[in-house]
């Protein structure tokens, strides 16, 4: 069940209590990921940095201060990612045209959150 506001759709906190722990701990609006707009990203290079990620994504409508990288307690990346999209569709369009890319010779496995 959704609540308008201002013509917005608003999803309640608490309806998914994963979805609210994904958000939570990457700091994005829990609304994206039930939207279809966000999309993960695993088998990122150890030293892959936002900016690589955008150009990974160039042509494509993400919310450019989204990319949110795992980082592991020694620094380095995990290897997973997120990032949002304008709209549902640019995500979908995204993991289709990208899905088993590489960024820095590591072939990067895309999916819808």
């Amino acid at each position: 069940r959704s609540n308008s506001r201002r013509g917005k759709k608003r999803v309640r906190p608490g309806n998914d209590p994963v979805v609210d722990r994904v958000a939570n701990n990457a700091n994005i609006d829990a609304n994206d990921i039930t939207m279809g707009k966000v999309v993960g990203m695993r088998n990122l290079p150890f030293s892959v940095t936002p900016g690589e990620i955008l150009q990974f994504f160039q042509g494509f409508n993400v919310i450019r201060d989204s990319v949110r990288i795992h980082y592991l307690d020694d620094g380095k990346c995990s290897g997973d990612g997120i990032i949002t999209f304008e709209r549902k569709r640019d995500a979908e369009k995204a993991v289709a045209a990208l899905n088993k890319n590489t960024i820095a010779r590591k072939r990067v496995t895309l999916f819808l959150l």
